[in-house]
This record gives C-alpha cells, structure tokens and sequence, in this order.
C-alpha cells in the first residue's frame, strides 16, 4: 500500500514537473529586452522633446514604394514628414502611416512577440534604446512572408 501511495505521489511531481517546464514563455527574454529598451527611450527621447529623425527602410517581398528608403521627421512625438531618400517626394503608400514613429516600431515588436512569431529577432541602439533592426519570420516554412526593418541614420533634431 504504501508503495502504491508513493508510485502515485512520484508520478504526480514528474507530471507537475513536465507541465510547469513545458509551460515556459520563450518570449519572456523578448519581452524583457522591448521593456527596458522601452523605458529607456521614453527618458532619453525626453532629453531632445521627442524631436528627431531617421532613414526607414523595409526588408520584404513588396513593391519599390514600400522597400525604398524613406527618411521620416518627427518632431514632438508626431510624424512631420516622410519623403522618400532617393528624391525627396513624400511617401504615400498607407503602410506608412503605421510605422512611422520609434513607438510604432515597438508596436511592431510586441504584435510580434504577441503573434507568436516563429522568429523574432531585435537590435537595440545601446543609449537610446531604440530598435536599429527588427527581423520578423511569422512561419519558419512559410515562403516570402517575412520582414525586416533597418533604422539607420538616426539623428536627434535640435
């Protein structure tokens, strides 16, 4: 009997045990990355009033008015302009009204980690804290579904 109790109660811990190490987030180091990064944007972009700029540019199977450079001002936290790098005419396509802010680009990333992207990779800028380069592969055998995004040129407004 007792050996019979004990088989019972080693068979519930091994259970418990599988369940609680197959329940682990492996996003939770996403997560933590975009919070800190996050927070620190928020304190330092206060430093020059949310006024800056920089070149966008998107990695994906799209059309040229999507994948062309675009160089985006914003000035106190709102969108000024986007024009494209090449010649200077605005950029109209609707894709960009979604992504045109550093707080946008965060959104991208936490839709990602929301999603459950099958890959989800992030460079952080070391003192501001703002994405440099988000890669994003919703479905690893999918085939032309992914996208990436490369901020380069940032530069603060004064």
């Amino acid at each position: 009997m007792t050996r019979t109790i004990f088989s019972l109660l080693f068979a519930s811990v091994l259970l418990g045990l599988l369940f609680t190490c197959g329940c682990s987030d492996p996003y939770s180091g996403a997560k933590q990355l975009l919070k800190e990064n996050e927070e620190k944007w928020i304190e330092q972009s206060k430093l020059f009033n949310r006024d800056y700029t920089y070149t966008l540019q998107i990695n994906c199977f799209c059309p040229t008015d999507i994948t062309s450079p675009v160089v985006v001002m914003v000035l106190d936290g709102q969108t000024d302009s986007i024009v494209y790098q090449s010649d200077g005419q605005p950029a109209t396509n609707a894709v960009f009204d979604d992504i045109n802010t550093i707080e946008d680009l965060f959104a991208i990333i936490r839709d990602a980690i929301n999603e459950k992207v099958d890959k989800l990779t992030v460079e952080y800028d070391a003192n501001l804290g703002y994405p440099k380069a988000i890669s994003i592969d919703p479905m690893e055998n999918a085939v032309d579904e992914e996208r990436a995004y490369s901020i380069l040129d940032f530069a603060i407004l004064k």
